[in-house]
């Protein structure tokens, strides 16, 4: 043996050390990574929520909590607000089967990861030139369901005039012609519905059921809105804000007199237990559960919306969550946009702190052919509940509803509170 073989063996040991402590460090998990650096795709199969289509993002109510807050938001390294950034996966995989390294890219919006829940407040368009407050109400078998938490507008169910069946054949009648001078109680000719759901710009919206509502067509001439561009055009919503409103095929009741045309289930006519010849002087005209009794046998159709204004049944949830949502807060208060845009009689009922009137999309569903349940407040003149008023009367209010479809990332900022509203992106 040489002394140039004595001293190979030593480096040979040295170098193949080196080796092996390289290649462990290959597979070995980064250190200094925070989680909002990290690819929401890395968390898949981890038991991380997120907001994606095959996720629905309900909450179960019984895990609400009863506050306005969003529970989730309370801790800072919580999973449901923990920050993410645009990634892609790394798809390599070692022979061993290593779990992947999450890929880190830069990323320029701040993406808030959270599970909408039953009192949570949204901010998502305008109306009016201010932005609109929505607030999650209540779950069901289309998902989430927001409400305005305030009234946004004044305006007449539809208008009298010539009114039109989806066939574009003319509307039943009596003898009084009264579809004609107080406007239809179909919710899928209303030209509230019409405007609700229209994206067209100022004197653009196809009225198709009938006459427009001109200040000719409805009662005293007030709030007309014919020539008002559509709730959800462009000037009041983003395109990305408009992404996030589901189309929904929801169960709407007919009046009796249209049930042979137009029903497509029930086998009678919602029961009114309030009606009578002098309704204006009942001392309470219905209550919620009394005017949904015979709900589930009512003749009704489906209708197709993205903005809607709820029915009885919907409200009656969103009164059983006054726990969560705040006592009577399914009434509704207006806001002090409605009220300055809006023509109505002087009176100290109508205030931003008050309850103030709003309509429902259920018919009164007996012999009456223009009358429409809407929600009533504690005054001289009613007691708080259901009442009813003609179609085409201007002074009841609008509270617009939808379901709301969270995509991935759906949220830009906030954490669901009054005071920080979840924000929507509007870049999708």
């Amino acid at each position: 043996m040489n002394k140039h073989s004595l001293i190979f063996k030593p480096i040979s040991i040295l170098t193949l050390i080196v080796s092996v402590s390289i290649l462990s460090g290959c597979f070995s998990k980064p250190t200094g990574t925070s989680t909002s650096q990290i690819s929401s795709d890395s968390f898949a199969g981890s038991g991380y929520q997120s907001n994606d289509e095959t996720s629905s993002g309900i909450s179960d109510d019984s895990g609400v909590n009863s506050g306005t807050g969003s529970t989730s938001q309370n801790g800072t390294n919580s999973a449901n607000s923990a920050l993410s950034a645009p990634s892609s996966r790394n798809a390599s995989s070692s022979t061993n089967k290593a779990t992947p390294i999450p890929t880190v890219q830069p990323t320029t919006d701040i993406v808030i990861k959270s599970v909408l829940k039953v009192g949570d407040y949204v901010e998502m368009g305008r109306y009016y030139g201010k932005p609109v407050l929505w607030r999650c109400v209540f779950t069901d078998a289309n998902g989430l369901l927001m409400l305005s938490d305030r009234i946004l507008t004044m305006k007449a169910f539809d208008s009298g005039g010539v009114n039109l069946y989806p066939d574009k054949t003319i509307q039943k009648e009596d003898v009084a012609k009264t579809r004609t001078a107080y406007g239809s109680n179909i919710w899928e000719t209303s030209t509230l519905r019409t405007w609700l759901n229209s994206e067209a710009q100022a004197e653009k919206v196809d009225w198709a059921y009938g006459t427009p509502p001109f200040k000719e067509f409805l009662k005293d001439g007030k709030n007309p809105y014919a020539n008002e561009k559509g709730f959800l055009a462009l000037d009041n919503f983003t395109k990305g804000e408009l992404k996030i409103i589901k189309s929904v095929s929801q169960k709407s009741l007919l009046p009796q007199i249209d049930y042979i045309k137009l029903s497509t289930g029930g086998s009678e006519p919602l029961i009114n237990k309030g009606d009578s010849p002098t309704p204006r002087n009942e001392p309470n005209m219905q209550n919620l559960p009394d005017v949904i009794q015979n709900y589930n046998k009512a003749y009704f159709h489906d209708v197709t919306d993205k903005m809607f204004v709820l029915d009885i049944v919907q409200i009656n949830k969103v009164a059983q969550n006054s726990q969560i949502l705040g006592a009577d807060y399914y009434i509704g208060k207006p806001t002090q946009q409605m009220i300055d845009n809006s023509q109505h009689d002087i009176t100290p009922f109508l205030a931003v702190n008050k309850f103030w009137y709003n309509w429902l999309r259920t018919p009164v569903c007996d012999y009456n052919i223009s009358k429409v349940y809407l929600l009533s407040f504690k005054s001289p003149y009613h007691e708080k509940g259901i009442y009813y008023e003609n179609a085409n009367y201007f002074y009841v209010g609008v509270r617009p509803a939808f379901y709301i479809n969270l995509l991935p990332n759906v949220f830009v900022s906030g954490n669901g509170t009054i005071n920080s509203p979840y924000v929507v992106r509007h870049n999708y």
